[in-house]
């Protein structure tokens, strides 16, 4: 019972980080398709929105991947799969960590800007930037580790 429960819920906010991620991607495109138009703040800003979304999907993911590794006994880098799930998701949980400093500036930056449509600046472009930087190779990881999940129970 207490794994299916673990488990639902894991796939559940795979799901959800995933999807997050995937919308995160788009509307990264469509910040930098309305680059020095009236759109782009409001897109940066939703960008911003749902990506706490994604953040707290991320922490939710880790959470039930550590209890059903502690709980239901499947340990820690026991098997290769789940090791390397493992590793991939402490990574991206770290890159989290590391990136939380730059959409920190990036939101206090939004918030200077006045409400409503605007040009961004290029502080904003700039923090804007680098987070997508950071994000990419979490998006490999996650892309990764859903791959090693599907592998695995074929």
């Amino acid at each position: 019972m207490l794994r299916n429960t673990l488990l639902t819920f894991h796939i559940l906010f795979v799901v959800v980080w995933l999807g997050g991620g995937l919308y995160d991607v788009f509307l990264a495109h469509e910040a930098k398709k309305a680059r020095g138009t009236d759109l782009e703040v409001p897109v940066l800003r939703m960008k911003m929105y749902y990506g706490r979304v994604v953040a707290l999907a991320t922490v939710l993911v880790a959470l039930t991947g550590v209890a059903m590794s502690s709980l239901i006994g499947w340990g820690y880098f026991t098997a290769l799969w789940l090791g390397v799930k493992q590793a991939i998701m402490a990574a991206v949980v770290l890159g989290m960590i590391g990136i939380v400093p730059i959409i920190i500036r990036l939101n206090r930056e939004l918030e200077k800007l006045p409400p409503g449509p605007g040009v961004a600046s290029q502080r904003v472009r700039k923090l804007s930037g680098r987070a997508d930087l950071c994000f990419n190779p979490m998006r490999v990881g996650a892309l990764v580790a859903l791959t090693v999940a599907v592998w695995r129970r074929t």
